[in-house]
This record gives C-alpha cells, sequence and structure tokens, in this order.
C-alpha cells in the first residue's frame, strides 16, 4: 500500500513531471594512458592539497588520471582492468569509482578543484559532486555550501560559450580564451555536460527550493541559449531535462518563457527563434528521451504564465496540435506526459478550450477515463479535473443545453442516444454519463490512492462550480447508484488506502448533499450506506 509521502510524490510527479531518476555519468576505469601522464616535471604539487613536492614529500601518479598526488591524496590500490591487479588511484578517481560515498569529506577535499585550470581535474570533479547527490547530499550542498552551486552555474556559462560556434564558423576572442582554459572545444563540451547533468541530479526532488536555488544563480539563461541553438541531440536533451526539473519554480518558468535575447550571454548559431518554438518542435524528437521532457516542460511553463500570454504567443507554434499527436504514441509513460499536458493547455484560453473540444481531445480524456490504466489514468483525470475547474476554459455557457458555436454539434455527436443523457446540459451529460460515473466510482475504490484522490477531487471541483454544482448533484443523486457502491465499500474498508481516501469521500458525499434539492436529500447519502 502507498504511504502519504509517496502520494504526495507520485502528485507532485504527475503534476510536474518530475522523475525520480538520477542522470549519471558512468566513469570510465582508465582516463589517460601512461604515455600520456603528467610528466614529473611538471608537477610541482600535489593536485588535491596543493602541497610543494620536497626529498620527503614524494610524486605519485595516479594509474586512471595520470595526474601527480603527494602520498597522502593517493588513496589505495583498486582493480582498474579485467585482470584484477590492483593499482594505485588518487583520493578523487577512488571517489567516483564509488569507493566512498562521503559527501562532507568531498566537499572539504575537493571542492577547490571547481577552480582548477586543469580541465580533466575539473571534469571529474563535477562528476563526482554529479553522480554522488541524493536527498541527503543535496541539503547538505543547499545549506552549507550553496557557493558549490554558483562555481558549477559559472562553470558551465564558460563551458557554453568555449563551445559555441558563429554563424560564420569564426571564433570570438573571448570563446578562444575560454576554450583554451578548457583545453579545447571538445573538452569544454564534455564539462558542460557535467554540468547539466549536476543540475538535474541537484533538482531531480520533490523540494521545489533546490530548483530555486539554482534560479537564482542564474543557471536559466544559459540552458536556453543551448536550447535555441544548433547543438547535437545529446546536448538537447540534457538540457531540456535540466529545464523540466527546474520548471517546478515559476521564476524559472517565466525566465525560459521569457522572449530576452540569449545573445547577451553568448552568439550562437540559433536554430529557433524562441525557447516555446524549441520545445514544440522537440515534441516530434524522438531521440532517447527528448519528447518526455519536452512534454513536461511545457506543461509546467503553461501553468504558470498568465492564460492571455499563452493564447497570443505560444498559439503561434500550435502546441494542442502537437501534444495530441503523442497520446496515441506507443510508450504508455509518453502518453501519460501528453495528457497532463492536452488538459494544462486546454485550460489556459477560451479559445485553447474550443479547439481543445473541437478536435475531440475532451472526448479522449474522459476515454482514458474508462480504458486507461495507472498513471495515463490519473494523468487523464487531473487533466480533465484542470480543464472543468478553469474558468477561461470552461465558462458557464459551456454548461447551457445549447452550448455557443460549434460545441453544440460536437458535443451532442459525442453524447449520442438522448436516452443516455444525464442532464440538460449537452457538456454535463458528456463528462457525467452514467457509464462514467461508474468508473470514476471504480478508480476509487480500485486500491490506486493517487487515482483515488484525483478523483474526489474532480468531483469537488464540479461540486464547488457556482454555475453546475446543483445540476452535478441532481446527477449523482439519479445515476450514482454505482458510484455510491464503491463509496460505501471504501467507508466501511480498513487499510491505508481506505483511511487516506475515506474522509474525501465523506466530503463530497457531504456536499452532494448540501446542494440537493429538499425533496431529494438523503438519496445519494443512503446509497453510500
Amino acid at each position: 500500500m502507498s504511504t502519504p509521502i509517496q502520494i504526495n510524490q507520485k502528485r507532485f510527479e504527475i503534476k510536474y513531471g518530475v522523475d525520480q531518476v538520477k542522470c549519471i555519468s558512468k566513469p570510465r576505469q582508465k582516463l589517460v594512458e601512461k604515455k600520456d601522464w603528467i610528466p614529473d616535471s611538471s608537477g610541482d604539487r600535489c593536485a588535491i592539497c596543493n602541497k610543494d613536492f620536497t626529498v620527503f614529500l614524494r610524486r605519485h601518479h595516479c594509474r586512471r588520471c595520470g595526474r601527480i598526488f603527494c602520498g597522502s591524496c593517493m588513496a589505495k590500490s583498486v582493480s582498474l582492468s579485467a585482470d584484477i591487479q590492483m593499482e594505485k588511484v588518487c583520493n578523487l578517481c577512488v571517489s567516483i569509482l564509488g569507493e566512498s560515498d562521503d559527501i562532507e569529506y568531498g566537499i572539504r577535499k575537493f571542492r577547490h578543484l571547481l577552480l582548477s585550470k586543469d580541465y580533466l581535474l575539473l571534469q571529474e570533479c563535477i562528476r563526482y559532486f554529479r553522480n554522488v547527490l541524493t536527498s541527503d547530499e543535496r541539503r547538505i550542498i543547499a545549506s552549507s555550501h550553496e557557493d558549490v552551486l554558483y562555481k558549477v552555474v559559472d562553470i558551465l556559462k564558460r563551458s557554453v560559450i568555449a563551445s559555441a560556434s558563429l554563424p560564420d564558423g569564426a571564433r570570438s576572442p573571448q570563446q578562444k580564451q575560454f576554450s583554451k582554459q578548457f583545453g579545447g572545444v571538445k573538452q569544454a563540451e564534455n564539462i558542460m555536460h557535467q554540468c547539466i547533468g549536476f543540475i538535474i541530479n541537484f533538482t531531480t526532488s520533490t523540494q521545489r527550493s533546490f530548483a530555486g536555488q539554482l534560479v537564482k544563480a542564474s543557471v536559466v539563461f544559459p540552458l536556453c541559449s543551448l536550447l535555441i541553438a544548433e547543438r547535437d541531440s545529446e546536448t538537447h536533451e540534457l538540457v531540456l531535462w535540466a529545464l523540466r526539473n527546474l520548471s517546478v519554480n515559476n521564476e524559472a518558468c517565466a525566465q525560459i518563457y521569457s522572449p530576452r535575447t540569449y545573445g547577451e550571454i553568448l552568439t550562437d548559431k540559433t536554430k529557433y527563434r524562441t525557447t516555446s518554438e524549441a520545445i514544440i518542435k522537440f515534441l516530434k524528437n524522438r531521440f532517447g528521451t527528448t519528447q518526455h521532457h519536452a512534454v513536461s516542460l511545457l506543461a509546467n511553463i503553461v501553468q504558470s504564465i498568465p492564460g492571455e500570454k499563452v493564447g497570443k504567443e505560444l498559439a503561434e507554434y500550435k502546441p494542442l496540435v502537437a501534444v495530441a499527436g503523442l497520446i496515441r504514441d506507443k510508450n504508455p509513460s509518453l502518453r501519460e506526459k501528453a495528457l497532463m499536458c492536452v488538459g494544462v493547455l486546454g485550460a489556459r484560453t477560451i479559445e485553447f478550450s474550443r479547439f481543445f473540444i473541437a478536435r475531440g481531445l475532451l472526448k479522449t480524456l474522459v476515454n482514458f477515463v474508462g480504458i486507461g490504466s495507472g498513471g495515463q489514468r490519473t494523468a487523464a483525470i487531473r487533466a480533465l479535473n484542470t480543464f472543468i475547474s478553469s474558468k477561461e476554459a470552461c465558462p458557464p455557457e459551456f454548461f447551457n443545453p445549447k452550448p455557443p458555436g460549434e460545441l453544440q454539434e460536437v458535443l451532442a455527436s459525442a453524447v449520442g442516444d438522448e436516452k443516455e443523457r444525464t442532464s440538460e446540459s449537452l457538456f454535463l451529460s458528456f463528462v457525467l454519463s452514467e457509464d462514467i460515473i461508474s468508473k470514476l466510482g471504480q478508480c476509487v475504490n480500485d486500491r490506486d490512492t493517487v487515482a483515488a484522490l484525483e478523483v474526489l477531487s474532480l468531483f469537488e471541483s464540479l461540486l464547488e462550480n457556482d454555475f453546475i454544482k446543483e445540476e452535478v448533484a441532481r446527477i449523482l443523486g439519479e445515476h450514482g447508484k454505482e458510484l455510491g457502491k464503491h463509496f460505501k465499500a471504501v467507508k466501511t474498508g480498513s487499510g491505508p488506502h481506505c483511511e487516506m481516501v475515506a474522509p474525501q469521500v465523506c466530503r463530497v458525499i457531504d456536499l452532494v448533499e448540501r446542494y440537493t434539492a429538499k425533496e431529494n436529500r438523503g438519496k445519494f447519502k443512503k446509497m453510500c450506506e
């Protein structure tokens, strides 16, 4: 059974699309061959502790990275190859290979390497911090070592500039300077990917404060500049993933959607005019998990910005058309994210909602309530709730017996047989048909706590809408026999699921009774007893 913490986490994931999956950078067993080791003559001091070498403090080469260290910073011997031969490696490489995960020790010993002029040590230091991040490590860095975040963001900005290419193929003096610092364009790209991976892992959490700290460090704009630029597919996938995690923060969404010119950070070959255009184009990019991140990012952005702005600026790229195509995708996870995004988009403006219904997307959501499973069903219910509870998307005239424009024809064909109508309102007859009410009730009693809570939230939204609450109460009282049976099973049942769901079941029953006509009061309550 799900615990309350798991329920809240799952609801957060469904709403914001943050997967509890880290972006791990698998370390190579050997980075440098012996012939490419740093020569003794070039190493005057230890690469980690910076102590000067003397007759008594001798030099030692790490067999993995080829850099020179003192005896104290050479941890122990580990196996770096299949022949199980034990070889000496430095403390940093030992930590990267998984022999140590003490983040306090790592920060104390390695944080200064974030300022290193040795690109390989810099890259491996960021890899270490990237891979070691878990819940406790995030809290430690966020609360006591925030400077680590600012250093990583600064390295990201410089590596983005160093790896950029101008439209005419030339390179600016600043690009040449940063490229030289990182050891070349390719090395700058590697370090850039490590920085983005760190950002992803730091924000892979239901705690939105982590994303907020990175937003304060000005991480959004360099990421957006990468998104609209002509970069490789791997880079775009990582950037979308990072922005998707950051977009649980409203300020991040505003910055992502902002028309600000990214040229003030770097001059690069641009492929898209705006981030909005880029995100919607990436909905069709099947490389890796690109589509998953793009659809979740789009949903988060649309939820956080004013509806008028969405209607005017985003409509140009036809986001509903792009997302609607993903609902029929073979990948269940992608369908789940697309369902949620469709509901969010459709709920933002009256123009989007008319298009939403006319294209049959409302019908798609309702169908998934009946035929969907797991996360898809939950996402469809939440999307339906988002759409119906939006006053911008569903104004009072939508619930009239004769809704305006083309909606009447579309809804009439969806409802079908007159005998199946539960209300004079075509809209309510469609959304609350007897069959759908039964299936929603089944969701409540299906031991899927997240789906059950979403269904009850949907009923509450309908019963708290001043224009339709009496009509909804009447429909549930007359056509809610199956719903009553499921409510009764939850109220009289035992176990964690029933304990968490029963209070909201009772609230829905009370709302139905409150708005039911006097002569019919008690009818629905009796079905639930």
